[in-house]
């Protein structure tokens, strides 16, 4: 699973493809990154969300290294043109539209390593490919 989602009756697990391969009624000790932002309503086993923001923060997920993706615990997709993911210390991590999710994982995994070395006191981090920012407090 890549991500695991709230649906009506509890939550779907979801392939880096945006396919459902597993529905429980709570989460179980599977540690991947919840999906907020949308609810989906009724999801039924190998349905495939379509979902351009939700397509948008699993391609994002994927390209992250093992590690990083650890420290990853949220990805909040109710503004497509926000789309934020969270770490495990709470950290936001700006994913703009989601578009380049590869570079952006990759600014991302620079902009994290920077932050832990640095044992930087981090507001947010921006992964535009463009202008990429680590925002102190």
């Amino acid at each position: 699973a890549s991500a695991v989602m709230t649906t009506m009756y509890g939550f779907a697990y979801v392939d880096k493809n945006g396919v459902v391969i597993s529905l429980e009624p709570q989460i179980k000790g599977v540690y991947v990154p919840l999906m907020t932002g949308k609810k989906m309503d009724t999801v039924l086993l190998g349905d495939t969300i379509t979902d351009d923001s939700i397509r948008a923060a699993l391609a994002y997920l994927d390209s992250l290294s093992p590690e990083i993706l650890r420290n990853i615990a949220e990805i909040n997709v109710g503004n497509p043109n926000k789309i934020t993911a969270y770490t495990n210390d709470s950290i936001p991590i700006r994913l703009g539209n989601g578009d380049d999710p590869a570079e952006r994982a990759k600014v991302t995994e620079e902009l994290l390593q920077e932050v832990q070395s640095n044992r930087l006191d981090v507001q947010y981090i921006d992964s535009d490919i463009h202008a990429p920012l680590v925002k102190s407090k």
